[in-house]
């Protein structure tokens, strides 16, 4: 039972002393989204006849994950592999209209 109260006293003590490290890095993964993003202002599409506009968009992602377990020697190993598609289609209208 001791062992178990120094092990957990250990790693509770690791944590305490990540959480600065745990809060930069979350700090900096916002602020470089907010800098991915930009400003928003007036970020409303305009909508006109003359100018063009987004009519229809769509998105579709599917991942497929395989993962293996190969043992030599006794001695066990994983592969990992991993697939991802994408497809996105987007309906535009670039405001050309026939006269």
């Amino acid at each position: 039972m001791l062992e178990y109260t120094v092990v957990l006293t250990l790693v509770t003590g690791l944590m305490y002393a990540m959480l600065p490290l745990i809060k930069r890095s979350t700090q900096t993964m916002i602020r470089l989204v907010v800098d991915q993003i930009g400003n928003q202002h007036n970020a409303e599409q305009e909508f006109s006849r003359e100018r063009g506009h987004l009519e229809h968009s769509y998105t579709s992602r599917r991942s497929q994950v395989n993962k293996r377990r190969m043992e030599r020697l006794g001695i066990f190993n994983f592969v990992y592999d991993d697939t991802i598609y994408t497809v996105s289609n987007a309906k535009i209208n670039m405001g050309h209209r026939d006269r």
